[in-house]
């Protein structure tokens, strides 16, 4: 989703909402938005950002929006929810050393809590930021990371396992 288009349906969706992060309301701060999805089941959407922000708003009741800092070291630029408790998060170092090392996050309770998972390592000389996750379900998920790889996992993200995209690319410890 373009980054504009994300912006202009937040404003109309749930119009403009702010407030300090003492209070553990929503606010936007200087950082763009990355990613955005629907928790289903629920009317809550939940948002990720340049420096490490995840938001959650919630469609009919804006007074209770609330956000949570996973990451100061990394750019969030994806998020998706399997179901209402189960989702990830997933982005890439923002600098040297590791820069562009690809992170991802899970929560098991609907995002008050994130908890970092191991993905399979990269050689230092392919850059492989994450950069958007899709799950089918709390056990299946898969990351689009950079260089045209991808990561699955089919039991939770307890182990992901590398895939090229492209048919006859080599495995990068190949």
């Amino acid at each position: 989703m373009n980054i504009n288009k994300t912006m202009i349906f937040l404003i109309v969706a749930f119009g403009i909402i702010s407030a300090d992060t003492e209070t553990q309301k929503f606010i936007f701060d200087n950082s763009s938005i990355n990613d955005v999805c629907r928790i289903p089941e629920t009317n809550k959407y939940v948002l990720v950002s340049d420096s490490g922000w995840v938001y959650f708003c919630d469609r009919y009741n804006q007074s209770e929006a609330e956000s949570i800092r996973i990451t100061t070291e990394y750019i969030l630029t994806g998020v998706c929810f399997a179901d209402t408790l189960v989702g990830w998060v997933v982005g890439y170092k923002r600098d040297e050393p590791n820069k562009d090392k690809g992170a991802i996050w899970k929560t098991i309770n609907q995002g008050r809590s994130w908890f970092y998972q191991i993905p399979p390592s990269f050689p230092p000389e392919i850059p492989a930021p994450f950069l958007s996750i899709k799950a089918v379900n709390r056990y299946i998920a898969w990351v689009i990371c950079g260089n045209d790889y991808i990561l699955r996992t089919i039991d939770g993200g307890v182990n992901w396992h590398l895939t090229p995209r492209k048919p006859g690319m080599p495995l990068p410890n190949e």
